[in-house]
Formats: structure tokens, C-alpha cells, sequence
């Protein structure tokens, strides 16, 4: 009698040990859930904190952007006057190559504010080689001192329909990404050219695409 007593304790027991391992499992499955939940939170309350100091400093930026596409126009007033009152050459000349760099520094802000602001698409037909040459400048102001920028455009390439600045905005965020992925500097290569692909290629894809 008395052994049938012991192995009745003995599973009791066992049966008590089970159902503790079992709680024990589900709570250390709930902390590491709850663990998971907060590194989550996190991460997206750091990526919500990031995202509104680059929203201000993009006001912040545009704002300067104004205030010095400002301050150029008056400068390039001047050079304007100076070079349509001056009858020496040289002055002459120093005020042409002043309004120029001007223009084009007024070229560039605008190219930024473009960039900055929301807008509907437009879409135009643009020449491949001029368009590439327009975003030269910016491009090297992107990615730094550092990296070397090798734009070129193949002969025979075909216009593009497209819309001018939804496109230099995708190249400007492919051209800040390779800088990310240089940090000791490299070349950074731009090349348009045409490329002709047969419709059963693209049906390749497509069957590939499906298939997965």
C-alpha cells in the first residue's frame, strides 16, 4: 500500500515539474516576444526621430536655398550693370565671368528647390547627353572630394520621356547610396546608352516572376 502511495506522489510531482517547465516556457517565450516588441518600438520611434530632423532640416535648407537664390539675383544685377557701364575690357570681362558662375549657381539652388518640393509629374522628351551634363555639377557636390564622377553617354542613345526632376532625383539617391558605399573614395560611373531587348526576354521574366 505504502509503495502505491509513493508512486502516486512520485507522479503528482513529475506532473507538477511538466507543468512548470511548461509555464516556464510560455513566460520565457512571452519576455522574448515582449523584448522583440520593445527593440521594435524602438527602432521605429529612432527611424520616426530621424526622419522628422532630416524633414527640419530640409525646411531649414530650403529656407538658405531662398535666402541665397536671393542674394545672387542682386549680385547678378550688379554684374549686369557693371558690364553694360563699364568700358574697359577686363572689367568687362571679370563681370561676364562673374554673371555666369552666378547663373549657374542660381541653376544649382533651383535644381536643389526642385528636388525639395512636391509636384505633379511632367513629363517631356529630354536629350540624354544634355540632361546627364545639367546634373554633372550636383552630382559632384553630392558625393564629395572623394569620389570621382564619370558621366558619359553613348552615341546613338535615345531620347528619354521622362520626368526631368523625378529622374535626377532618383540619380541623385542612386549617386548619395554608392558615396554610402565608398567611404574611402572611388569612381562613380554614369553611363546612358541604348540597350534593345527581344519580347520574349521580357516574357521570361514574367513566367520567372510567377513561377516564384
Amino acid at each position: 500500500m505504502s509503495g502505491e502511495l509513493v508512486a502516486a506522489q512520485a507522479r503528482r510531482i513529475q506532473e507538477l515539474e511538466n507543468r512548470l517547465c511548461e509555464r516556464t516556457r510560455v513566460l520565457t517565450d512571452a519576455a522574448g516576444a515582449l523584448a522583440a516588441e520593445i527593440r521594435r518600438r524602438d527602432e521605429m520611434q529612432a527611424a520616426l526621430f530621424q526622419a522628422q530632423k532630416l524633414e527640419s532640416l530640409g525646411h531649414m535648407v530650403g529656407g538658405f536655398a531662398h535666402d541665397l537664390r536671393n542674394v545672387l539675383s542682386v549680385m547678378l544685377l550688379g554684374f549686369q550693370t557693371l558690364a553694360r557701364s563699364s568700358r574697359e575690357a577686363d572689367v568687362q570681362r571679370w563681370a561676364e565671368h562673374g554673371q555666369r558662375a552666378g547663373e549657374q549657381s542660381v541653376a544649382l539652388i533651383e535644381r536643389m528647390l526642385g528636388f525639395m518640393r512636391p509636384r505633379a509629374a511632367k513629363v517631356d522628351t529630354v536629350a540624354p547627353a544634355r540632361w546627364l551634363g545639367d546634373q554633372a555639377e550636383l552630382l559632384r557636390h553630392a558625393v564629395g572630394a572623394r569620389i570621382k564622377c564619370r558621366l558619359q553617354t553613348a552615341p546613338g542613345a535615345w531620347t528619354l520621356l521622362v520626368d526631368e526632376h523625378w529622374l535626377g532625383s532618383a540619380l541623385l539617391n542612386l549617386a548619395i547610396n554608392a558615396r554610402d558605399a565608398m567611404p574611402d573614395g572611388g569612381t562613380l560611373t554614369v553611363d546612358i546608352k541604348r540597350s534593345v531587348r527581344s519580347l520574349s526576354c521580357f516574357y521570361e521574366r514574367i513566367c520567372l516572376a510567377r513561377s516564384l
